[in-house]
């Protein structure tokens, strides 16, 4: 090997020994697809209130289950500050429309205890 060589050689080893924590700060290998994934989550987000909108309520909380499940995966792809924002902001608001949209399923079906008993014949 020439000394030419070597001396390039050693500087880059010297060079990557001066920046212990350059690798430990790389880029995670899903970093890239989060922002798609937060796409995915406020995609479903949106059709969870336009079914809460149409009084559609079990279909809203699917899609904002579903909202939730790809924010939290949003999540934990990146350590981005501003994707995780945007993915605890989605979480929260799909969480709200779980819990609006179970809670109108609820009111809009009548209790069998509150149901008419004149439907049901008599026995005599």
């Amino acid at each position: 090997m020439s000394p030419m060589v070597r001396l390039l050689l050693c500087f880059v080893v010297a060079a990557a020994l001066a920046l212990p924590g350059a690798a430990a700060r790389a880029e995670r290998a899903t970093e890239r697809y989060a922002p798609a994934q937060i796409y995915v989550a406020r995609h479903l987000l949106e059709h969870a209130r336009a079914a809460l909108a149409m009084q559609e309520y079990a279909a809203a909380a699917s899609y904002a289950q579903q909202a939730q499940v790809d924010a939290r995966i949003a999540w934990g792809m990146t350590d981005a500050r501003a994707l995780r924002a945007q993915a605890e902001a989605i979480l929260a608001e799909a969480a709200a429309l779980t819990t609006h949209s179970r809670a109108q399923a609820a009111a809009s079906y009548p209790s069998t205890s509150a149901r008419a008993p004149a439907a049901v014949p008599s026995p005599r």
